[in-house]
């Protein structure tokens, strides 16, 4: 095997939330700084339909606003605080404007809310095509990587699965 393939890459985990406020702007420099190989980030839309980077469904638990992310707008989610940080929640366009192109962006598609997979993901791609460095998306959620696919079936897509082995063999 050539040694490419033995090499360990570092994935920043949600912009490495242990350490920085999560996928945010914030967590993209910081992490970009730290020297990761990879970032990855969670991608969400609100009501009105703005790809925004966003772990959770709900705004509660990580945020000082409530609600779903799907059914609040733009202009709430994007001033809603992330764990007291006095960072906000940013823009997929934000968020890798703030990462330093020599990384690999992991982007996994989340929650579509109002728009269908297709619509979210010709969206979400016509953004991360603006950054400079490499990228793929990732998904729990099959149908979001079939809408990848149908888009461009030139972007990497990755998987992620449960625990259910024989449906994720079948899957893949």
């Amino acid at each position: 095997a050539n040694s490419m393939s033995q090499q360990t890459r570092i994935t920043a985990h949600r912009g490495f939330r242990d350490v920085f406020p999560q996928n945010t702007v914030a967590a993209m420099r910081g992490t970009s700084r730290l020297g990761a190989d990879r970032i990855e980030i969670d991608v969400v839309a609100t009501s009105d339909g703005e790809i925004v980077s966003f772990h959770d469904a709900k705004l509660d638990d990580l945020t000082d606003e409530t609600g779903t992310v799907g059914e609040t707008p733009a202009e709430t989610v994007l001033e809603a605080e992330v764990l007291g940080s006095g960072e906000t929640i940013p823009t997929l366009s934000e968020t890798l404007a703030a990462v330093d192109p020599n990384i690999t962006m992991n982007i996994e598609f989340k929650e579509n809310g109002p728009l269908s997979w297709t619509e979210f993901g010709e969206q979400a791609l016509a953004i991360a095509d603006g950054y400079s460095g490499e990228y793929y998306v990732s998904s729990f959620d099959p149908d979001a990587l079939r809408a990848v696919r149908d888009i461009d079936p030139e972007i990497d897509v990755a998987p992620i699965f449960f625990q259910n082995r024989a449906e994720n063999l079948e899957l893949a």
